[in-house]
């Protein structure tokens, strides 16, 4: 919030970032700088993660014009004269649990940006729902002096939920890629309303990996373990995994019987390389 003694805001970590006056121009994490820029804080500068290349991600970027926008590269490649040069008053990361570290960056060059930089790091991790994160998002905006959320994100919302009541019996898998032979699977944990479209959360399975945490299929490593280059046989749950991998890149529909099969842990799959 701004006052008459700056700006401030205390972000996830527990921490306040502090300016002067109130920031202009942040440079965020991509999908942050998506985010802040749908609830009207446009950012100068966007950094990716270690799954980026040296093009900006336009499915990350969403509505973000990034004609205008520098990329300033995957997170691993950024250093902290990199994210200076861009000239910000203010860096929005984000963190996968409230006292997880900085997602993307390397953690010295967080460090050294946050000794010359107020940063704020929001959570966007498996504890917290769509609508959490939303709301944080949308008070950091307001802080920055933007106007209250466009009625445009209620009414994708509303329709979204529409869509997943209209869909009964349906079961959906969402999918994210991991690299180029794997993917990351949400497993749902809680689903309130009747339609299970609000308060939904993501669970990585029991290993409960973290965001850069590849999940692999197991099967495969243990053959090459042994030398054999071949998969141990297929244990129960994991029919739908290959599942899920055939259907990388988009959402898996799985119409199979019982609840409790569409609940169970799934690890995605590696394929061999040639």
């Amino acid at each position: 919030m701004a006052h008459e003694n700056g700006w401030t805001f205390l972000d996830d970590r527990g921490r306040p970032a502090t300016a002067p006056r109130t920031p202009e121009r942040p440079v965020a994490y991509i999908q942050a700088g998506a985010a802040l820029y749908d609830l009207g804080i446009r950012s100068v500068g966007v950094f990716g993660s270690a799954h980026d290349g040296a093009a900006a991600d336009p499915v990350k970027a969403g509505a973000l014009p990034l004609d205008g926008t520098a990329y300033l590269g995957p997170g691993p490649a950024v250093d902290a004269e990199t994210v200076l040069a861009a000239g910000p008053d203010l860096v929005v990361a984000v963190a996968y649990g409230a006292g997880g570290p900085v997602y993307g960056l390397d953690p010295d060059t967080a460090k050294r940006i946050e000794e010359r930089l107020p940063v704020v790091v929001l959570d966007v991790g498996q504890e917290r729902s769509l609508d959490e994160t939303r709301a944080r998002f949308a008070e950091l905006a307001r802080s920055l002096g933007a106007p209250p959320p466009p009625a445009h994100s209620d009414a994708a919302r509303a329709a979204l939920t529409a869509a997943a009541a209209a869909a009964t019996g349906t079961r959906v898998l969402a999918l994210s890629p991991a690299g180029p032979d794997s993917v990351h699977l949400a497993r749902p944990r809680r689903l309130a309303g009747p339609a299970g479209a609000d308060g939904l959360r993501g669970d990585r399975g029991r290993a409960r990996a973290g965001p850069g945490d590849q999940l692999v299929d197991h099967r495969l490593e243990q053959g090459r373990a042994a030398g054999t280059g071949r998969r141990a046989p297929r244990r129960a749950g994991q029919r739908g995994a290959a599942r899920a991998a055939r259907a990388h890149g988009g959402l898996a529909r799985d119409r199979g019987p019982g609840p409790d099969r569409a609940l169970e842990p799934r690890t995605p799959v590696q394929r061999p390389r040639p």
